[in-house]
């Protein structure tokens, strides 16, 4: 199987750029020999074609191409001195011609050629002080001297300026455009440790007349057929994903590495939108074995030990390896299953012709790589997709899982958020959005015929398998996040007394776990939902055992709306609000809130508990007294406030409504509760008895001691 990388664009490439070229010795050998090119030449070049090479030089490729038979050959240089040369180097060519022109202001007739060859001679034009109108020129005349049908083929390391231009005038102007990569000498030998490489491309561009759309087809792998692609942004995606991986290779193979090492994706060629495989790269110090490699049981990708880079760098120094690569499988794809292994040896064969590039520089090849897992059974097996559905924030999934925490082994549902529409990235960590135990034993959803786990969609063999489909215990919690917002929950519901406490959640995505907590621990509270998505409210129902039958009011309204809707009595007097908001990737609010309209929402004792979502890797950082850096510099309890931007546009707006302010960091789930209350408190009523729960229900999913410790490590807000 072909696995095609993709690195992040955030990988930044000019300073990468300007320090591959300094180390650049001579010219023509980042583009490659004869028996690299020949492979491609020979199929856009017949023995029959006049062929012209623009800016020869004094490369061998010309010779190489006669001797295999191309005669009719024509060579142009501006450098009067390389032309004599190359004359009397290879005089006995008679069919070959070497002629002083500039290619700007050929002398050819029109429809001269069938073929111009361009190598490197594009790069260097570029490179130098040529503007655009310059190189617009050598375009239209090549354009000119070539015959309706002919080919220009440019083999190029397609840098940014080179790769825009070829991709804004080509396909515009009835040219039929083609990209492969040219596999050169070192992509898979002791080469790439010797010295940085470029992936090189060429360009294949077939003149026509009055085209009536724009074909752009590119190929990757000399054992792939083209793939047409739907524009010029789709090619460029492509190829700067190629130049980004090559550039963290030769950073991994040079021990050049960073401590942000981007996550690394691997594609086949026939699901370009999904990746098949997730690779991160840990390097640690002072450790005895070079090499190894961590599959991540699936859904377990999500856990703070396999996403934050505190966890992965605990993870790797604990294995011992001085870099250990964490392999991540897809949701959206099947592994076949074998009887002895749980996939293992599938997945094992099919990274071997990329992880081995990812290696510490100089490794033996005699050593054996190994391959980790934590230890449960069966790799493919862990993880079961329900249903993949579109959301107007995103794209969900709901999945069955083999979960595990210190301290217990459970299964459960998870709602994990793929993408969010305003967003660029969600981290792994932060894209759990709402998780439920299960009651019944898991049984993986594997084809007995193919062995092959299903996909993220509901297959026939599952339909047949109604009785097996499990129900959620929503007597059980294990989430942090959901432990957390449960025990205050509790204490709302005490602070209602005999009155029925009414509480409002604020959206499906974050709360279907904590609306069947409620309505089985709380079976007599008033709780409203405010949710537009009525397929979301069905999905809801039929997988997170929420009974919309039993809620109170749906307000099917967007957050927006609703609270921009007048305190009416049906909308408003909540006792708790229990609502989710994500931060972008500079810290502030994604989406603004009115806070004074959200208060007015609310009863006189009301608690609005609120959720601040990070969606990036970077903001799980701790710094020494054990809270995340972005939060670190909130002075508490010590009547000093020094907040940053963030927090001022946050907290400061929240201690104007509210007077009491409470905050608690969720590591495990890269989440921020901001318990906000309408009335002041005691700090001791903060905390719910065991006793007082009794009045409720019995005991809650929370343990006592588990929820004695969740309420005393808020800290409150001055």
């Amino acid at each position: 199987m072909d696995l095609l990388p993709r690195v992040s664009p955030d990988f930044s490439s000019k300073k990468y750029w300007d320090n591959f070229f300094t180390k650049r010795t001579a010219t023509f050998e980042w583009y490659g020999n004869y028996l690299e090119l020949c492979g491609l030449l020979h199929r856009y070049i017949k023995s029959s074609d006049n062929i012209l090479i623009s800016g020869c030089g004094n490369s061998k490729l010309s010779e190489d191409l006669y001797t295999s038979g191309f005669m009719k050959i024509t060579n142009i240089d501006i450098s009067h001195m390389v032309i004599n040369q190359m004359k009397s180097l290879y005089r006995s060519r008679s069919e070959m011609k070497w002629m002083e022109m500039d290619i700007n202001q050929m002398t050819f007739d029109d429809s001269s050629f069938n073929v111009v060859l361009d190598k490197g001679t594009l790069d260097a034009m570029m490179s130098s002080e040529e503007g655009t109108d310059e190189i617009e020129k050598m375009f239209a005349q090549i354009h000119r001297v070539l015959k309706i049908g002919g080919r220009y083929l440019v083999i190029t390391l397609a840098q940014d300026h080179v790769l825009q231009k070829l991709l804004d005038y080509f396909p515009s102007n009835n040219w039929l455009l083609r990209i492969h990569k040219v596999w050169v000498e070192g992509d898979d030998s002791e080469e790439r440790y010797k010295k940085p490489r470029m992936p090189l491309f060429m360009f294949v561009l077939t003149k026509f007349v009055n085209m009536k759309q724009k074909i752009i087809e590119i190929c990757l792998e000399d054992s792939e057929k083209p793939r047409r692609l739907e524009n010029e942004i789709a090619a460029k995606e492509l190829i700067k994903a190629q130049q980004y991986y090559s550039m963290l290779k030769n950073e991994l193979n040079h021990n050049e590495v960073g401590v942000d090492v981007p996550i690394i994706e691997l594609f086949t060629s026939d699901q370009v939108d999904e990746p098949r495989y997730k690779i991160g790269v840990i390097d640690v110090v002072q450790t005895d074995k070079p090499f190894g490699i961590f599959i991540i049981h699936p859904g377990r990708e999500h856990d703070w030990l396999y996403t934050s880079k505190q966890g992965r760098t605990i993870l790797a120094s604990n294995a011992g390896y001085r870099r250990l690569l964490l392999v991540s499988l897809s949701r959206h794809h099947e592994y076949k299953v074998t009887n002895d292994d749980g996939g293992m040896k599938v997945i094992q064969a099919e990274l071997s012709s990329r992880i081995m590039e990812l290696a510490p520089a100089n490794l033996s090849r005699n050593y054996k790589t190994p391959f980790l897992s934590s230890g449960l059974n069966g790799i493919t097996d862990g993880r079961h997709n329900r249903v993949t559905f579109e959301h107007s924030s995103g794209r969900f999934s709901i999945e069955d899982f083999h979960a595990e925490t210190d301290d217990v082994e459970y299964l459960c549902r998870r709602l994990v958020r793929e993408n969010h529409s305003e967003l660029k990235e969600i981290s792994l960590l932060s894209a759990v959005a709402s998780e439920m135990v299960l009651e019944k034993p898991f049984i993986p959803n594997v084809d007995a015929r193919t062995g092959r786990m299903r996909g993220g969609r509901i297959h026939q063999y599952q339909q047949k398998k109604r009785s097996e489909i499990k129900d959620v215990d929503a007597e059980k919690c294990y989430y942090e996040h959901s432990q957390a917002i449960i025990s205050y929950m509790s204490q709302i519901v005490v602070d209602a007394g005999d009155a029925k406490a009414a509480l409002l959640f604020d959206g499906l995505s974050s709360n279907v776990g904590l609306i069947a907590n409620a309505q089985h621990y709380f079976p007599h509270t008033r709780i409203s939902l405010v949710e537009d998505d009525d397929n979301f409210i069905q999905i809801a129902e039929k997988w997170c055992g929420i009974d919309t039958a039993k809620l109170h009011t749906i307000h099917r309204l967007s957050t927006k709306s609703f609270f921009k809707s007048p305190a009416l009595e049906e909308t408003s007097g909540y006792d708790g609000i229990i609502m989710e908001v994500y931060l972008d990737s500079e810290n502030h609010l994604l989406t603004p809130l009115d806070i004074p309209q959200i208060r007015s929402k609310l009863s006189d004792k009301g608690v609005l508990l609120m959720t601040l979502v990070t969606p990036t890797d970077r903001d799980l950082s701790h710094n020494a007294a054990g809270r995340p850096d972005h939060w670190s510099d909130i002075q508490l309890k010590d009547g000093r406030e020094a907040y940053n931007n963030m927090k001022r546009e946050i907290l400061e707006v929240l201690k104007a409504n509210f007077t009491c302010v409470y905050l608690f960091w969720c590591r495990n789930t890269s989440r921020m509760v901001i318990i906000c209350r309408v009335a002041d408190i005691a700090d001791d009523v903060m905390l719910v008895s065991h006793e007082a729960m009794k009045t409720i229900n019995g005991a809650t999913c929370v343990p006592t001691d588990r929820m004695i410790y969740l309420v005393n490590a808020c800290i409150k807000l001055q």
